[in-house]
């Protein structure tokens, strides 16, 4: 048994991230000790690893939930994770896909302040020209959001 203290240490866990788990139900409640400290169990660190590895995945915490009652349920298939699996990945896909416009805009805004504002002051830099428009030109990507024209503006 270990203290929250040495759980944190062990998982890369916060202690308040350890105590929101345990109140949200994602990890089972410790029992405690006489002088009424938590007394964390081999399981609890595998669940908050487990907890922890999903989220780095960016899997929400409901998301988190329902793969660790599939992880505790043998009546259920491997399909029902896969498709979790199968929808995080196509949720990861398409943030790329926004990044990536987001990506150009930013190299277009740089090569544009590069190109036209050589030594120019701060106020007059075609960056803060283009953040300050009030009716920005947007450009529109099929699996992106609205994302600024840098050239255009």
């Amino acid at each position: 048994m270990s203290g929250i203290g040495k759980l944190s240490h062990e998982t890369g866990c916060s202690v308040e991230t350890i105590r929101y788990y345990e109140k949200l139900g994602l990890i089972p409640t410790p029992n405690r000790s006489e002088g009424g400290h938590r007394q964390y169990l081999k399981m609890h660190q595998a669940r908050l690893l487990f907890i922890r590895q999903s989220r780095d995945l960016g899997f929400s915490l409901e998301q988190v939930r329902e793969l660790i009652n599939l992880s505790e349920d043998a009546d259920r298939t491997c399909d029902i994770t896969l498709e979790l699996v199968q929808l995080q990945l196509t949720s990861v896909e398409e943030k790329i896909k926004r990044l990536e416009v987001m990506r150009e805009d930013l190299l277009l805004m740089a090569c544009d302040c590069r190109n036209t504002c050589s030594g120019a002051r701060a106020p007059d830099c075609s960056i803060v020209t283009i953040l300050a428009a009030p009716m920005p030109v947007r450009r529109k990507s099929p699996q992106a959001p609205e994302m600024w024209e840098p050239s255009m503006v």
